[in-house]
């Protein structure tokens, strides 16, 4: 299958740590010039209000902080990139100041796979790895991933479970087509073979 043309010019990027592993989270984006301290604010959709990169950024942070143990994660500074000649570069730092405050231990070498579409009906996928997530397990419907330990996520993303707040990625994000979250599909939990492979868990 011929991967989609990435038509999205900027991101936000959000890296994590996992002890030890690091983990990031790219959200492609729309951007308009505004006085921001990033310099930027996302453009959003129809229906929504654009707000200022760095709120965005502390606003996802504050939803899954709860998703990962102190003692095992920590939250890195996300920042803003751009691409241009075909290389992404970083146009603004955030300095974070949100910790993980999770009380149950990470799930190591697990991950929920959340599966979607695009309103242009392109397929999406965001891993979420390694959080307080269930065990194995395929989530449909609202209830299913409220039991999964990330309906917060899922909410956030494609607006299942009621309206998401006014700065939820649901209203910036974009995905590789250009166009924003559509109808949400699934969420699977299951073993990551390649994390298990880097801690030498066989």
């Amino acid at each position: 299958m011929t991967p989609t043309v990435l038509v999205p010019q900027w991101r936000i990027t959000f890296p994590y740590t996992v002890t030890p592993i690091q983990h990031v989270w790219h959200m492609f984006c729309n951007v308009t010039a505004s006085a921001d301290p990033s310099g930027y604010d996302v453009v959003a959709r129809s229906g929504g209000s654009n707000a200022g990169v760095s709120t965005v950024i502390t606003r996802w942070w504050n939803q899954i902080k709860g998703a990962y143990k102190p003692s095992d994660a920590s939250l890195g500074n996300a920042h803003l990139d751009h691409l241009v000649s075909g290389s992404w570069q970083v146009v603004w730092y955030e300095a974070n100041l949100v910790v993980a405050n999770g009380g149950s231990p990470c799930e190591l070498n697990w991950e929920s796979v959340i599966s979607g579409y695009s309103t242009g009906h392109v397929k999406d996928r965001f891993y979420f790895k390694e959080g307080i997530i269930g065990g194995l397990s395929k989530a449909t419907d609202w209830a299913g991933v409220v039991a999964q330990g990330i309906g917060v996520v899922i909410g956030s993303l494609y607006a299942v479970g009621g309206v998401p707040g006014a700065t939820d990625p649901y209203w910036w994000r974009m995905m590789r087509d250009g166009q924003y979250a559509g109808a949400w599909i699934s969420s699977v939990i299951s073993p990551n073979k390649r994390l298990r492979r880097k801690r030498g868990v066989y």
